[in-house]
């Protein structure tokens, strides 16, 4: 697992691993989502619908992107925000997937990044693409002075507990700096 700090985080910064999707991985997915859906647990059912096997689960897949986060970029003090994932092709038991990404956004000012990862199987084929949004590298806070009708706005968090609408509403604000009469930020609180 990585430990980067805020500060050896940079855009461009790349990770990748691979994993190999089991039976038993599906299995095990099925018994904590709940998920039967025949074309994920009946042979012959994926067959009549025209795959050659079970189909994965999307969301099994998709697990790999919390991997990503977790472990490699930003690694230790990652906190998700939001994974916006696309499925582009089936995987498969036994699939080989390769999972690689990298940080294409840093927003200090909120400690975010937000991460563009593919992952594709053995033949190369792209399976799933997402943008990844995280933070939770440490607190901070951001007072904003406007001169009125927009008054004094404190907003005073945590990046581990801040949430994606709030973050975006927070780089709406900090935009607005050129309309306000006084813009002031202090990083970290006292």
């Amino acid at each position: 697992m990585n430990k980067f700090n805020w500060d050896e985080l940079f855009v461009g910064q790349t990770a990748e691993f691979t994993r190999t999707i089991t039976a038993d991985m599906l299995e095990k997915f099925r018994e904590v989502s709940g998920d039967n859906n025949p074309l994920h647990v009946d042979e012959n059912f994926a067959k009549e619908k025209g795959f050659p096997a079970r189909v994965v689960y999307g969301m099994l897949t998709a697990a790999l992107y919390s991997c990503f986060a977790g472990e490699y970029i930003p690694g230790e003090k990652c906190l998700l925000h939001s994974v916006h994932a696309d499925f582009l092709n089936p995987v498969y038991v036994g699939d080989t997937l390769t999972v690689s990404g990298k940080i294409v956004e840093k927003h200090d000012s909120v400690h975010q990044i937000v991460m563009k990862v593919i992952i594709r199987n053995q033949d190369g084929k792209k399976v799933s693409r997402a943008k990844i949004e995280a933070g939770g590298l440490g607190p901070f806070s951001v007072i904003i002075y406007c001169s009125a009708p927009l008054q004094m706005y404190a907003v005073p968090f945590c990046g581990v507990t801040i949430g994606t609408k709030a973050i975006k509403l927070l780089r709406s604000i900090l935009a607005m700096k050129k309309l306000c009469g006084r813009f002031n930020k202090k990083f970290p609180p006292k």
